[in-house]
């Protein structure tokens, strides 16, 4: 977290088990406490 509160980087462990084909190489983030939701395009390296 940044000191303003907002989000500065997200680690997902195990991610080639939590980012699979068929996700379609997108990323969905939900705030829950709002319903806002911000759709990410994955980039394989």
């Amino acid at each position: 977290m940044a000191p303003d509160g907002t989000i500065y980087g997200i680690e997902l462990l195990n991610a080639n088990e939590q980012l699979l084909s068929e996700d379609i190489g997108k990323l969905l983030v939900i705030n829950e406490a709002t319903g806002e939701q911000t759709e990410f395009l994955l980039k394989a390296s």
